[in-house]
């Protein structure tokens, strides 16, 4: 947290008088708040998730891919793990890398 974020979030939590609340239902009021400004606050334009995809020309929106670097992080995965949100389980991807690839 910030040292601003702080600052904010102490005044937030002063009543008239500036004592801090020790009411429950205060201080769910005082993080409410605080949370709200944390998280809906504007930093300005944002750049480029992946600013090295940038001067690449990629045709009908692929990802330019090495397929020997994909098939080694494939089998690199974890078989273990539980499946991702994509629905595909990590031991089917690996036993797969060199049809996927």
């Amino acid at each position: 947290m910030a040292i601003g974020s702080i600052e904010i979030f102490i005044s937030l939590s002063q009543d008239e008088d500036g004592h801090l609340t020790n009411r429950d239902r205060d201080k769910a009021e005082v993080f409410n708040a605080f949370f709200a400004f944390v998280f809906s606050r504007d930093d300005g334009p944002r750049g480029s998730q992946c600013p090295e995809l940038e001067d690449r020309d990629c045709e009908n929106g692929q990802l330019p891919i090495n397929p020997e670097t994909e098939q080694d992080l494939l089998l690199w995965m974890d078989p273990y793990k539980s499946m991702g949100p994509d629905g595909i389980h990590p031991r089917i991807l690996k036993e797969l890398a060199d049809v996927i690839t």
